[in-house]
């Protein structure tokens, strides 16, 4: 008995403010769905990192080249 007045109470609760209710669960949902987009894109690319270290082995050495700074020009003492 106690269980379905908590329901009643909670579906008038509901009825009565509906919009709240509305803005409530669509910011949940689109939490959830954000959370879910970030955790999937940073495994996709743990996942792609992962294939290329293994295309060229363990025993690879990767060179990157870089540009040069400016440096300022002036006379030298």
């Amino acid at each position: 008995m106690f269980k379905l007045k908590i329901i009643s109470q909670s579906i008038k609760a509901i009825s009565a403010f509906k919009l709240r209710s509305f803005f409530c669960i669509f910011s949940i949902t689109l939490g959830i769905a954000s959370i879910t987009t970030i955790v999937a894109a940073t495994e996709g690319a743990y996942k792609k990192a992962f294939e290329i270290v293994e295309r060229f082995g363990p025993d690879s050495l990767l060179i990157f080249g870089g540009g040069e700074e400016a440096r300022a020009t002036g006379q030298r003492q």
